[in-house]
Order: C-alpha cells, then sequence, then structure tokens
C-alpha cells in the first residue's frame, strides 16, 4: 500500500512544480505532508 502513496507523492509534487497559484502549492503541500506521514506509518 506505501507504493500508492509514493506515487501519489510523485504526481503531488510534480504538479507542485507546474503550478503558479500560490494556494494551489499551499494545498498541493498539506497533501504531500500528509503522504509522507502516511508513507511512514505503513513502513514502522
Amino acid at each position: 500500500m506505501a507504493w500508492l502513496w509514493l506515487i501519489m507523492l510523485k504526481g503531488f509534487i510534480i504538479k507542485l512544480k507546474e503550478s503558479r497559484s500560490f494556494v494551489l502549492k499551499s494545498i498541493l503541500y498539506e497533501k504531500i505532508d500528509i503522504c509522507k506521514r502516511a508513507c511512514v506509518k505503513e513502513h514502522v
């Protein structure tokens, strides 16, 4: 299941790099943070 989080994380990071909107970036940062925490939980 952790691989699914990693795929989502990559997708969010790509969107973040393409994004020009500050609001969208803050939302994506939040999602990336959630994905990172989920990955850590999956591995522990």
